[in-house]
Formats: C-alpha cells, sequence, structure tokens
C-alpha cells in the first residue's frame, strides 16, 4: 500500500471543513446583506431627514400592493366611491355629513395637512387646536350650537376641523384636556369663519 504524500491529505481535509461550513456561512451573510429593495433609515442626525428618505410611516402607494391581495373597504359615507382599495390606501380625511352640516377633520401629519388645505374651500369654518407653543393638538370635542344653544354638531377632532354650516350665528366649543373654551362666529354664505384654541 502507498501512502499519499501529507500536504494533498490536509488539502483534503481543508475542502471538506470549507463545504461543511459554506451554507452555514452563506446564511450568515445572506441574513446581514440588505436586498435591493431595502432602503436603511436615514441616521438621527437631527438636521432632518435625508434627501429622498421616507417622511412617513405606514403609508402605502397602490403600486406597493399587489392586485386582489387588499380586502375591500366599506366606505364610511354614504356615497359609493369608484375605488374602496384606494381608500384605504389614501392619506386623504374623509368628509362627515351630520344632518345639514358637512365636515372633515384630520391633520396629524403633514400629508393630511396637505389634503386638507386642498379642500379648504369646500368649508365656510375653519378651526385649529394647538397647545400654548404651536404644536397641534389631537383628539379635540368640537361642539357647534345655534343661537338657542342647541347642539347642531358634536365631532371628535383636531387639529383641524373645516366645516360647512348654513348661514347663521353659531358658538363653537372646544374641550380638551378636560377644559372647554368657546367662541362665537357667524357664517355668511361662502365666506369662511375662523375659530382657534389653545391650551
Amino acid at each position: 500500500m502507498k501512502r499519499l504524500p501529507q500536504a494533498p491529505l490536509i488539502s483534503v481535509l481543508s475542502v471538506a471543513v470549507v463545504l461543511l461550513f459554506l451554507p452555514a456561512l452563506t446564511a450568515a451573510q445572506d441574513a446581514t446583506t440588505p436586498t435591493a429593495n431595502y432602503t436603511p433609515p436615514p441616521a438621527a442626525t437631527g438636521a432632518g431627514p435625508a434627501p429622498g428618505a421616507v417622511h412617513s410611516l405606514g403609508t402605502l402607494a397602490p403600486s406597493d400592493v399587489a392586485p386582489g391581495s387588499m380586502p375591500s373597504a366599506t366606505p364610511v359615507h354614504s356615497t359609493p366611491m369608484s375605488s374602496p382599495t384606494l381608500a384605504v390606501l389614501s392619506d386623504v380625511p374623509q368628509p362627515q355629513t351630520v344632518g345639514s352640516i358637512t365636515y372633515v377633520t384630520g391633520g396629524v401629519g403633514e400629508e393630511e395637512r396637505g389634503a386638507l388645505q386642498a379642500t379648504k374651500k369646500e368649508y365656510n369654518l375653519y378651526v385649529m387646536v394647538a397647545d400654548k407653543t404651536g404644536h397641534f393638538l389631537a383628539d379635540t370635542q368640537i361642539i357647534i350650537h345655534d343661537p338657542k344653544g342647541g347642539e347642531v354638531l358634536n365631532a371628535t377632532a383636531g387639529p383641524i376641523f373645516y366645516a360647512k354650516l348654513p348661514a347663521g350665528s353659531y358658538t363653537v366649543e372646544a374641550v380638551n384636556q378636560g377644559q372647554s373654551k368657546k367662541q362665537n362666529i357667524v357664517i355668511h354664505g361662502s365666506e369662511a369663519s375662523h375659530a382657534f384654541f389653545s391650551w
């Protein structure tokens, strides 16, 4: 029996060890290698997001969702929508109607504020709620009273609330943090009235 030289035997053993651990090394590398669609979050430098960075979380575009993969949504108002799926994906606050008053509220993020601003001309009452430093406040109860003190609307709103009211005099009451504040307004057709509340 002829003995193999020692060097080739070591080489064969080295190859066997590499082949044995190669799957584990490949899996570890795959776990740390970002995919082509992954965008790392911007570094928290305090200077604002990097150009091209995502500015909000949880917002989907229709192109992000495979056709037929989203459940149908039931619209929250009586007017049928052409695409219920888009209503689920949209950041645009939807108008609500109570009696003869149509209103819309929201404005928590920049996208919602922009969407509300685009519809502002459709309304004749603009209410904004903020704290003393100017930061917007959400979850404010907006109550609109007629001249006799009767309640014509009671809605959770904020920080921006737009309503379309019939012409007349009203008292707008805002309740936040257990405190109530009121302002009297007069609506003249499509001419806008403003109310600002701060705590």
